[in-house]
């Protein structure tokens, strides 16, 4: 039989520690990473939601610049409906029905301005002035009063939603600096 000595009890138990603690090493060293993972982790979290939360202010600020720059052109834009419906409605009172009889609008007025008004380079005109565009063209000077009214009340409407859309442009670059 064999017959353990004391040194080689010492021997055995000596290992068993080694591989005991070495063991705890390895188990300590595993959860000591996954600690580090999970603070990492953690982190990348917290700068996902500052990323997330900071998003959401600026979509917030960028909504209330639209929704502010929107009500202030729709309320000018509504004044100048109104002020173009007042005009049109006066236009009896300062081109009377005597003005309309003693003004004969030539066709080639109607013409001409026409096609400025649909953006055309050269109206639809006879070539030598005279003759057709002379003749009157059953257009009462009251009514070039409406249409021109109407063009103006058109030319702000969208001057002012230009300029709405170039304060909002304005306004988010300062945001976003």
């Amino acid at each position: 039989m064999f017959g353990l000595g004391t040194l080689q009890l010492a021997g055995i138990g000596l290992l068993a520690l080694l591989l005991s603690s070495g063991g705890a090493y390895f188990v300590g060293y595993e959860r000591g990473h996954r600690i580090a993972i999970l603070e990492i982790q953690a982190e990348s979290l917290k700068a996902i939601t500052k990323a997330v939360e900071e998003a959401r202010a600026l979509q917030i600020a960028e909504d209330a610049i639209t929704n502010e720059i929107g009500k202030h052109e729709a309320e000018a834009r509504e004044r100048i409906v109104t002020k173009t419906i007042t005009q049109i409605k006066q236009v009896p009172i300062y081109v009377t029905q005597k003005a309309d009889a003693a003004c004969t609008v030539p066709r080639g007025f109607v013409l001409q301005h026409d096609a400025a008004a649909s953006g055309n380079a050269s109206p639809a005109l006879p070539d030598a002035p005279g003759g057709a565009v002379d003749s009157a063209s059953g257009v009462a000077l009251s009514g070039v009063a409406e249409t021109v009214i109407e063009n103006y009340g058109t030319c702000y409407k969208i001057r002012g939603q230009l300029m709405a859309l170039q304060d909002w442009v304005r306004q988010q670059q300062a945001l976003h600096r």
